[in-house]
Protein backbone atom coordinates (compact mmCIF):
# COMPACT_ATOMS: atom_id res chain seq x y z
CA UNK A 1 0.00 0.00 0.00
CA UNK A 2 1.26 3.48 -0.84
CA UNK A 3 0.55 6.92 0.54
CA UNK A 4 -2.10 9.10 -0.99
CA UNK A 5 -0.65 11.20 -3.81
CA UNK A 6 -0.82 14.51 -1.94
CA UNK A 7 0.91 13.00 1.10
CA UNK A 8 3.63 11.53 -1.09
CA UNK A 9 4.35 14.96 -2.56
CA UNK A 10 4.43 16.40 0.96
CA UNK A 11 6.97 13.83 2.11
CA UNK A 12 9.09 14.42 -0.98
CA UNK A 13 9.32 18.11 -0.07
CA UNK A 14 10.88 17.43 3.33
CA UNK A 15 14.53 18.36 3.91
CA UNK A 16 16.41 16.63 6.76
CA UNK A 17 18.94 19.48 6.91
CA UNK A 18 16.65 21.34 9.30
CA UNK A 19 17.33 18.71 12.01
CA UNK A 20 20.19 19.76 14.27
CA UNK A 21 22.82 17.26 15.40
CA UNK A 22 21.69 17.53 19.03
CA UNK A 23 18.18 16.64 17.95
CA UNK A 24 19.27 13.55 16.03
CA UNK A 25 20.83 12.35 19.28
CA UNK A 26 17.40 12.65 20.93
CA UNK A 27 15.80 10.79 18.02
CA UNK A 28 18.35 7.96 17.99
CA UNK A 29 16.76 5.94 20.87
CA UNK A 30 13.52 5.80 18.88
CA UNK A 31 15.42 4.59 15.81
CA UNK A 32 17.14 1.86 17.81
CA UNK A 33 13.95 0.74 19.55
CA UNK A 34 12.00 0.45 16.30
CA UNK A 35 14.81 -1.25 14.38
CA UNK A 36 15.60 -3.62 17.22
CA UNK A 37 11.97 -4.57 17.73
CA UNK A 38 11.38 -5.18 14.02
CA UNK A 39 14.47 -7.38 13.84
CA UNK A 40 13.24 -9.44 16.79
CA UNK A 41 9.61 -9.66 15.66
CA UNK A 42 7.37 -8.47 12.85
CA UNK A 43 5.83 -5.44 14.56
CA UNK A 44 6.59 -2.61 16.97
CA UNK A 45 4.26 -0.52 19.16
CA UNK A 46 4.92 3.19 19.73
CA UNK A 47 2.74 5.26 22.08
CA UNK A 48 3.17 9.04 21.95
CA UNK A 49 2.29 10.72 25.26
CA UNK A 50 1.56 14.34 26.11
CA UNK A 51 -0.52 15.97 28.83
CA UNK A 52 -3.97 16.23 27.22
CA UNK A 53 -3.55 13.97 24.17
CA UNK A 54 -5.00 16.78 22.10
CA UNK A 55 -2.22 18.15 19.91
CA UNK A 56 1.41 16.96 19.71
CA UNK A 57 0.81 13.30 20.55
CA UNK A 58 -1.99 13.10 17.95
CA UNK A 59 0.24 14.64 15.28
CA UNK A 60 3.08 12.26 16.10
CA UNK A 61 0.80 9.21 16.05
CA UNK A 62 -0.35 9.94 12.50
CA UNK A 63 2.93 11.28 11.15
CA UNK A 64 5.07 8.35 12.26
CA UNK A 65 2.56 6.13 10.46
CA UNK A 66 2.90 8.31 7.36
CA UNK A 67 6.71 8.29 7.61
CA UNK A 68 6.97 4.53 8.03
CA UNK A 69 4.76 3.96 4.99
CA UNK A 70 6.79 6.40 2.89
CA UNK A 71 10.08 4.77 3.92
CA UNK A 72 8.75 1.27 3.28
CA UNK A 73 9.04 0.20 6.93
CA UNK A 74 6.20 -2.17 7.73
CA UNK A 75 5.00 -3.36 11.12
CA UNK A 76 5.04 0.00 12.92
CA UNK A 77 1.89 0.47 15.00
CA UNK A 78 1.30 3.96 16.36
CA UNK A 79 -0.84 5.11 19.29
CA UNK A 80 -1.23 8.16 21.50
CA UNK A 81 -2.46 9.02 24.99
CA UNK A 82 -2.22 11.67 27.71
CA UNK A 83 -1.81 12.01 31.43
CA UNK A 84 -5.49 13.01 31.19
CA UNK A 85 -8.06 12.98 28.38
CA UNK A 86 -9.68 16.05 26.81
CA UNK A 87 -10.42 16.23 23.06
CA UNK A 88 -8.45 16.46 19.83
CA UNK A 89 -8.01 20.16 19.09
CA UNK A 90 -9.68 21.10 15.74
CA UNK A 91 -6.53 22.70 14.28
CA UNK A 92 -4.82 19.29 14.46
CA UNK A 93 -7.47 17.82 12.20
CA UNK A 94 -7.26 20.81 9.86
CA UNK A 95 -3.46 20.79 9.54
CA UNK A 96 -3.34 17.03 8.86
CA UNK A 97 -6.09 17.28 6.27
CA UNK A 98 -4.26 20.10 4.49
CA UNK A 99 -1.37 17.80 3.58
CA UNK A 100 -3.51 14.90 2.41
CA UNK A 101 -4.46 12.80 5.43
CA UNK A 102 -8.02 11.55 4.94
CA UNK A 103 -10.08 12.34 8.05
CA UNK A 104 -13.72 11.73 8.88
CA UNK A 105 -15.34 12.45 12.24
CA UNK A 106 -18.31 10.14 12.44
CA UNK A 107 -18.91 9.38 16.08
CA UNK A 108 -18.34 10.49 19.67
CA UNK A 109 -17.82 8.61 22.89
CA UNK A 110 -20.44 8.86 25.71
CA UNK A 111 -18.82 12.06 27.04
CA UNK A 112 -19.02 13.79 23.65
CA UNK A 113 -15.32 13.33 22.91
CA UNK A 114 -15.07 13.34 19.07
CA UNK A 115 -13.54 10.35 17.32
CA UNK A 116 -11.93 10.92 13.92
CA UNK A 117 -11.22 8.12 11.46
CA UNK A 118 -7.93 8.72 9.67
CA UNK A 119 -6.22 7.12 6.69
CA UNK A 120 -2.98 7.97 4.93
CA UNK A 121 -2.89 5.18 2.35
CA UNK A 122 -5.37 3.26 0.26
CA UNK A 123 -7.15 0.19 1.63
CA UNK A 124 -5.85 0.69 5.18
CA UNK A 125 -7.98 0.10 8.24
CA UNK A 126 -8.78 3.57 9.63
CA UNK A 127 -6.89 4.74 12.70
CA UNK A 128 -9.15 6.29 15.33
CA UNK A 129 -7.93 9.63 16.65
CA UNK A 130 -9.42 10.70 19.96
CA UNK A 131 -8.15 11.89 23.32
CA UNK A 132 -7.56 9.19 25.93
CA UNK A 133 -5.64 8.71 29.16
CA UNK A 134 -2.53 6.56 29.44
CA UNK A 135 -4.48 4.61 32.06
CA UNK A 136 -7.17 3.59 29.53
CA UNK A 137 -5.36 0.43 28.52
CA UNK A 138 -8.16 -0.87 26.30
CA UNK A 139 -7.23 1.66 23.59
CA UNK A 140 -3.45 1.22 23.65
CA UNK A 141 -1.03 -1.71 24.05
CA UNK A 142 -0.58 -2.94 27.61
CA UNK A 143 2.96 -4.26 27.15
CA UNK A 144 5.84 -4.39 24.68
CA UNK A 145 5.75 -0.75 23.61
CA UNK A 146 7.85 2.40 23.76
CA UNK A 147 6.35 5.46 25.43
CA UNK A 148 7.57 8.58 23.63
CA UNK A 149 7.02 11.65 25.81
CA UNK A 150 6.42 14.57 23.46
CA UNK A 151 5.95 17.27 26.09
CA UNK A 152 8.02 18.12 29.15
CA UNK A 153 4.94 18.37 31.38
CA UNK A 154 3.94 14.77 30.69
CA UNK A 155 7.55 13.69 31.08
CA UNK A 156 7.68 15.25 34.55
CA UNK A 157 4.19 14.33 35.75
CA UNK A 158 4.03 10.79 34.41
CA UNK A 159 7.21 9.23 35.82
CA UNK A 160 5.84 5.71 35.36
CA UNK A 161 4.03 4.41 32.28
CA UNK A 162 2.54 0.96 33.02
CA UNK A 163 3.70 -1.82 30.70
CA UNK A 164 6.31 0.08 28.71
CA UNK A 165 9.68 -1.49 28.03
CA UNK A 166 11.23 1.77 26.80
CA UNK A 167 10.65 5.41 27.71
CA UNK A 168 11.93 8.09 25.32
CA UNK A 169 11.91 11.84 25.92
CA UNK A 170 11.26 13.79 22.70
CA UNK A 171 9.65 17.14 23.59
CA UNK A 172 8.06 19.53 21.09
CA UNK A 173 6.91 23.09 21.67
CA UNK A 174 3.15 23.24 22.21
CA UNK A 175 1.34 24.93 19.28
CA UNK A 176 -1.38 25.85 21.79
CA UNK A 177 0.50 29.12 22.39
CA UNK A 178 -0.99 30.41 19.11
CA UNK A 179 -4.61 29.40 19.73
CA UNK A 180 -7.04 32.16 18.84
CA UNK A 181 -4.36 34.32 17.21
CA UNK A 182 -3.70 35.18 13.54
CA UNK A 183 -0.69 32.86 13.71
CA UNK A 184 -2.64 29.74 14.71
CA UNK A 185 -2.75 28.04 11.31
CA UNK A 186 0.91 28.83 10.63
CA UNK A 187 2.03 27.57 14.05
CA UNK A 188 0.20 24.27 13.75
CA UNK A 189 1.57 23.76 10.23
CA UNK A 190 5.10 24.45 11.48
CA UNK A 191 4.76 21.90 14.29
CA UNK A 192 3.30 19.36 11.84
CA UNK A 193 6.21 19.90 9.47
CA UNK A 194 8.77 19.57 12.26
CA UNK A 195 7.28 16.33 13.54
CA UNK A 196 6.99 14.80 10.07
CA UNK A 197 10.57 15.78 9.23
CA UNK A 198 11.84 14.05 12.34
CA UNK A 199 9.62 10.99 11.92
CA UNK A 200 10.78 10.64 8.31
CA UNK A 201 14.39 10.82 9.49
CA UNK A 202 13.66 8.11 12.06
CA UNK A 203 11.94 5.90 9.48
CA UNK A 204 14.79 6.41 7.00
CA UNK A 205 17.38 5.40 9.60
CA UNK A 206 15.32 2.33 10.52
CA UNK A 207 15.05 1.33 6.86
CA UNK A 208 18.85 1.54 6.52
CA UNK A 209 19.33 -0.74 9.53
CA UNK A 210 16.85 -3.29 8.21
CA UNK A 211 18.55 -3.68 4.82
Amino acid sequence: MVLYKKLTAYCESIDFQSILVDRTQQLEPLVQYIAGSLKAKKFVNIVFVCTHNSRRSQLAQVLLGVAATYAGVSGVRTYSSGTESTAVYPSIIKTLNQVGVSIAGSESDPTGNPIYFTRWKSAMHPVRLFSKSIHEASHNPRKQFAAVMVCSDADENCPFVPGTDKRISLPYEDPKISDGSPLEEHTYAARRDQILTEMLWVAHQVALQLK
